[in-house]
């Protein structure tokens, strides 16, 4: 047989993504304060494209005020459409009115400054500060820290102990129980049975104030008085000065509901990125130019800023349908509250809205609305299912987690509930769910174990819950 190149053609179908489209893409899963970000590089690249945050002048083509959520049932009759533009707005953020503060390295910098004196002690302070984590403690091995500045270990302890008796009181201690006998030290109250009882700290956190009683030396009321005494005490000092900054989560959308229980939906446009174009100006500068490079930079520019307006703009409709789509679902939850939070999926509203899943996703990351019962990521409203014992409907886990907090909360000294027995109770009220999976919801709830709740609801023990979970 002859092997030979030949020519022949082929029909076939492909998709093609263009880059415009992968970048719409990334658009509609971006934050505004991200989105913002995006565009304002956009426009220093673009000479006809300017950026405002915010209500303006400039009308979109639709200019519809509210979108009502109809209850589902059927989706609400027609294509939900952007609020109008406001007057503009040019009041600062609230981010310009965050009070500039101290930090805790800056702070204790300061004092380290007036409470040595030999360059060399001031360089391991210095160090000893840096090393600190948020809540203040000096997790490092002071010898491993001694060898490494080849130091003698001596050195590095007289520098730590200067740092603990900097302000704040407990600041540089390397566990719960020194930076409690600090400030212990401090207000004189650091006794033999406060002592014994800041030694036994696990004994605390699992209420085992009789053995903590004979280890003191005191009675049951006498480790009740410590106790009290440990919770006037700061377990985390550094906190005090936590200068992280703080990310203002503003909603996306607007939820309201009317006396007769109507919902609408509507796009919170005072903190939405705008792009607009100045065509004037396009025209101005396009008939003045000869050179072909000059024409081709103007004709690029207006196309990609006529993009930007688009994608902006499609976004914003996508998130609103996705959200009136979500409110009309969850009706029950907003008039009734969490309890009435009803199972929901993305492919349930990507059927419903004729939108693919990953696009639902992606409009519904970041993205927060602001309801009559508070501000809420909009990921929350995807709950999932527990089904009831009938078979034919469901609820969502966070029903369920509703109901299951509510039975502890009923819980009395003399009738704690077990796993076993929560599991009866929710079974006889039709929700079928196993004891491994009431373990597993009380666990992600931080709710302890019938043993820790008793203890904790006697009344010897009321008030007394304990920092030993800080270290």
């Amino acid at each position: 047989m002859e092997l030979r190149p030949q020519q022949f053609h082929q029909q076939k179908q492909s998709l093609s993504i263009t880059g415009q489209v992968i970048q719409s893409i990334r658009l509609l899963q971006l934050g505004n304060h991200e989105l913002e970000d995006f565009l304002r590089e956009q426009a220093d690249d673009n000479p006809l494209v300017t950026v405002v945050v915010g209500a303006s002048d400039v009308q979109t083509q639709d200019s519809a005020v509210r979108v009502p959520a109809q209850d589902r049932g059927g989706s609400p009759s027609g294509t939900p459409r952007l609020p109008s533009a406001g007057a503009a707005n040019d009041m600062p953020g609230p981010d310009q009115y965050l009070e500039a503060r101290v930090s805790l390295r800056e702070h204790l910098n300061a004092q380290i400054s007036l409470v040595l004196d030999a360059p060399v002690d001031r360089l391991i302070a210095r160090e000893i500060v840096d090393s600190l984590d948020p809540d203040g403690y000096f997790r490092r091995d002071p010898d491993e820290m001694a060898e490494l500045m080849g130091i003698p270990a001596a050195r590095v302890q007289a520098a730590l102990e200067a740092v603990q008796e900097c302000e704040p009181t407990g600041v540089a201690a390397r566990d719960l129980a020194e930076c409690l006998s600090l400030q212990l030290a401090e207000r004189g109250g650091l006794t033999v049975p406060m002592r014994a009882l800041l030694e036994n700290l696990d004994l605390l956190g699992d209420y085992k104030i009789e053995t903590l009683a004979r280890i003191c030396g005191v009675g049951a009321n006498g480790v009740m008085d410590l106790v009290r005494q440990i919770r006037e005490l700061d377990p985390r000092p550094g906190r005090q000065f936590d200068t992280d900054p703080v990310v203002l989560a503003l909603p996306d959308i607007h939820v309201e509901m009317a006396d007769d229980g109507k919902l609408t939906v509507e796009l919170n446009t005072s903190v939405m990125p705008r792009v607009l174009i100045d065509r004037e100006y396009y025209a101005e500068v396009s008939a003045g130019i000869d050179g072909k490079a000059d024409q081709r930079f103007m004709i690029d520019s207006m196309s990609n800023a006529n993009w930007l307006a688009r994608s902006i703009d499609q976004r914003a409709r996508t998130i609103l349908r996705v959200a009136t789509e979500i409110v009309a679902r969850q009706s029950d939850f907003f008039r009734y509250g969490a309890g009435s939070l009803k199972p929901l999926s993305l492919k349930d509203i990507s059927a419903e809205v004729n939108l693919h899943e990953s696009t639902v996703c992606r409009a519904v990351a970041d993205k927060y609305m602001m309801t009559p019962r508070g501000m809420f990521e909009l990921k929350f409203f995807f709950a999932n299912s527990v089904s009831v014992m009938d078979g034919e409907a469901c609820l969502s886990v966070d029903t369920v987690r509703h109901r299951l907090r509510q039975l502890v909360d009923a819980e009395t000294p003399t009738n704690i509930l077990s796993d076993q027995a929560i599991m009866d109770t929710l079974r006889s009220e039709g929700i079928d769910i196993a004891r491994r999976t009431v373990a597993k919801y009380r666990e992600m709830m931080d709710i302890p174990t019938s043993r820790k709740r008793k203890r904790l609801k006697t009344p010897l023990l009321t008030g007394a819950r304990t920092m030993a979970q800080a270290d």
